[in-house]
């Protein structure tokens, strides 16, 4: 299958659009080296291999892969692709320190430890999760505090035990109060209380003291008492009867004298009279003593009857019918239902029986003068009796309830057991709520921290499970320290010893210190890993037979120049390899290092004349290409190492980049002694102080002659075997500022351009350089100006 693969297609971070890649042009393409700058987008092509490889959905990359027929394809399970890139290290390598020695973590170790670190972190939070717990639960454990539901049960308890259990031991006719329990509570809690508390201390205070009198006195009131009857026109009557007015009769004197007495009040007498001298058979007055005859005393009785007529007769009658309600009756022996109602009742009928005098008062009043009407007011004698009946009409109903109570004293006795219950539940209810709420809390907690305890221990079943498992992984060291020893052509440059389940690097048979160890170092370290793990699980005789797709980017960064040689051998053994062990796997090479991609190319190129020697192994063909403008396209074999370098300044020169940043002095550098060499077989040194040099460059010499001092005053010694390589790795710039690099960058194209523009055009032509470098020039100074200026650095 991976001979199928011409091709990606890629989406994401510099592919703004879905972009075809030809990565192997030809069918016989078994190996493809790709030329790219920084930035060009390899990266992004490798990382897009390692999703199609690992399935990763992390990645911002959408890739596929198309064939020879430019449909798109996937690959089976069994068929992989190995990607070697930044991405990679970071997931596979890592470098921690104990004590003064170096651990070094490969794969699924540095894997494991990764999620070891993450339980350990969680291990932290959680520690500090229970111990917050743990010091909010010590307020809500202590009774003595009132965050805790303890605080307010015993609350709770002292208040039933201080009421509630003395009279619920009464009730119940114990001599001790009754015990205050949990279901006690619950029951008092469970209550629905829809009276208010007065009103329930009232209806008790009323039961208990039908309680005492039925414990103190048993005898039944069979008779029922009897509310004063009254007709509601009573008063109405009775002062209609005292305005009656009776008409006077046309009198003689005598009868004038006969009314004079009535009028007086003396209307008893005359009845007298009129009764004396009508049964009498005397003709002997009993007043005067005088003898009268019957024709007097028949005129005496006519005038009598003439002023006492008729009318006054039925009148004094209505006054005597009168009927007066009867007060009389003695209230005194219901005292034990209700003594002070006893007292209401007898004050209300004193209150009538006064009235009832007043009105009798002006009764015989009107009786004694029976021609004279009497007016008054309501004395309000109706509005009393209903006040004596209403109290009378509550007597009854207590001699009812007295009367049934004896019957029925123990429902007596539950109502006020009732009572007194929900008493309590009121008195308490406040309480409870706020011991729910502070239980609800501390439950909570106790549960939470019972779930979080749970969680601990299942982080440190998992954080031992993790150290099992990584103390358990057997890498094939053996095979990385012989990698290490091919790479440094030193058996002690690199070694990794296995010791107490870890792997610890040492160097020249010496522990390595963790900031000791360079970029270099590491990826050497990757690379080896990467090469010993992709064939771990391989039987040593079909390890390179499997079909197999290998993606290197940039895999010779980082590296100093013998170390270079070392590496570029290591990978040639292993591409060789693989080519050669099966005969559809192939290679994918990036690069961004010119000399790299040129001896890249030497070992297809070797790799091509060993397949074509061998009969057995189908023929090797290599691609060349360059990632340019997120294209590719055939790679020109002509461009020189160097060449990349002045464009490397010129791009400094006009704006400072950060990938540059850290390189550019030494790319200066190693120009500089490239353009002496090859210009006046001179080094850099020499150049400077040539004559002819300095007559070449005219009035601008004297700043360049300050400017060659700078740079050698800032450099190393570099030997003109070092610059001939284009190896060095000095950096003689490392402490100057951004924008003198760039100052510096402009300067020496500026040198180079005055010395040999030829030189600069026949590089630079075709990246507009010419006329900014023509305007640099006009801007540095003439020597008259610089007249004792030492240094234009300083």
């Amino acid at each position: 299958m991976i001979e199928k693969i011409k091709g990606i297609s890629v989406k994401g971070k510099c592919f703004a659009e879905y972009t075809k890649l030809l990565l192997f042009p030809n069918e016989k393409n078994r190996m493809s080296i790709i030329y790219g700058k920084n930035g060009s987008g390899k990266s992004t092509i490798s990382e897009g291999f390692s999703y199609i490889s690992s399935k990763n959905d992390s990645t911002e990359v959408d890739v596929e892969l198309f064939d020879y027929d430019n449909i798109n394809m996937s690959l089976p399970d069994n068929i992989k692709i190995h990607v070697f890139n930044e991405q990679f290290i970071d997931n596979n390598i890592k470098i921690e320190k104990e004590g003064l020695n170096t651990i070094i973590l490969f794969g699924e170790q540095k894997d494991l430890q990764c999620k070891i670190d993450d339980y350990c972190l969680v291990k932290l939070e959680v520690e500090s999760i229970i111990k917050e717990i743990n010091n909010s639960l010590e307020a809500y454990n202590d009774p003595n505090d009132p965050y805790s539901p303890d605080y307010h049960m015993n609350t709770i308890k002292k208040n039933l035990q201080r009421k509630w259990a003395q009279t619920d031991g009464e009730l119940k006719g114990n001599k001790i109060n009754s015990k205050v329990t949990d279901e006690v509570i619950s029951k008092i809690v469970d209550i629905t209380v829809s009276e208010s508390l007065e009103k329930l201390y009232n209806d008790y205070n009323e039961k208990n003291k039908l309680l005492i009198k039925i414990s103190n006195n048993n005898i039944k009131h069979h008779f029922s008492i009897k509310t004063i009857d009254i007709d509601s026109n009573f008063e109405i009557d009775v002062i209609r009867l005292l305005l009656k007015k009776i008409n006077k009769p046309t009198l003689t004197e005598r009868e004038k004298l006969i009314m004079d007495e009535v009028e007086h009040g003396r209307q008893t007498l005359i009845y007298e009279a009129k009764k004396d001298f009508s049964s009498r058979l005397s003709n002997i007055c009993p007043y005067c003593f005088r003898e009268i005859g019957d024709i007097y005393k028949k005129d005496l009785i006519d005038s009598i009857n003439k002023v006492l007529n008729p009318d006054v007769d039925i009148h004094k009658t209505e006054l005597v019918e009168i009927q007066w309600p009867d007060f009389s009756i003695d209230y005194h022996c219901y005292n034990y239902l209700d003594d002070e109602l006893i007292q209401n009742i007898v004050s209300e009928q004193d209150v009538c029986r006064s009235i009832i005098e007043q009105y009798r008062a002006h009764i015989d009043n009107k009786y004694n003068n029976i021609y004279s009407p009497i007016e008054i007011k309501s004395l309000g004698l109706l509005n009393h009796i209903n006040k004596l009946n209403n109290l009378i009409s509550k007597l009854e109903l207590k001699r009812i309830e007295y009367n049934d109570s004896i019957q029925n004293k123990s429902i007596l006795l539950n109502e006020l057991k009732q009572i007194n219950d929900k008493i309590a539940h009121l008195e308490i209810e406040q309480e409870y709520t706020t011991f729910c709420k502070q239980k609800t809390i501390r439950d909570n907690l106790q549960k939470l921290l019972t779930e979080t305890n749970k969680c601990f221990q299942t982080i440190n079943k998992h954080i031992e499970e993790l150290e099992q498992r990584k103390s358990n992984i057997n890498l094939a060291i053996v095979s990385i320290n012989n990698s290490l020893k091919y790479v440094f052509f030193d058996n002690n440059r690199l070694v990794i010893e296995l010791k107490d389940d870890k792997y610890y690097l040492k160097s020249n048979g010496k522990n390595v210190k963790p900031r000791d160890i360079s970029i270099g170092e590491r990826n050497a370290i990757a690379l080896c890993y990467f090469f010993t793990q992709i064939f771990s699980k391989e039987e040593i005789l079909k390890m390179y037979s499997t079909e197999i797709l290998i993606v290197l980017d940039d895999a010779i960064s980082s590296f100093d120049f013998e170390n270079k040689i070392g590496i570029m051998s290591f990978l040639r053994y292993q591409i060789k390899k693989i080519l050669m062990g099966n005969r559809n796997s192939r290679v994918l090479i990036f690069s961004h290092d010119l000399t790299a991609m040129y001896d890249f190319q030497k070992i297809s190129k070797e790799m091509e004349k060993i397949s074509a020697n061998d009969e057995k192994l189908s023929k090797i063909s290599n691609y060349c290409g360059e990632l340019f403008d997120y294209q590719i396209r055939s790679f020109n074999n002509r461009r020189s190492e160097y060449g990349q370098l002045l464009e490397d300044i010129y791009k400094y020169a006009k704006s400072p980049t950060s990938d540059l940043e850290y390189l550019i002095g030494n790319i200066i550098r190693r120009v500089l002694e490239a353009f002496s060499t090859f210009s006046y077989r001179k080094s850099i040194e020499e150049v400077t102080r040539d004559q002819g040099v300095i007559k070449q460059l005219g009035n601008k010499s004297t700043y360049f002659e300050n400017l060659m001092y700078r740079l050698l005053l800032h450099g190393d010694s570099h030997y003109e075997e070092q610059v001939k390589s284009l190896y060095d790795n000095m950096n003689f710039n490392g402490h100057i500022s951004p924008e003198e690099k760039q100052r510096v960058s402009k300067d020496v194209l500026c040198l180079i351009y005055l010395l040999n523009p030829h030189h600069i055009i026949a590089y630079l032509n075709n990246t507009g350089a010419i006329d900014d470098i023509k305007v640099w020039i006009d801007e540095i100074p003439i020597n008259d100006l610089l007249h004792n200026i030492s240094d234009t650095y300083s």
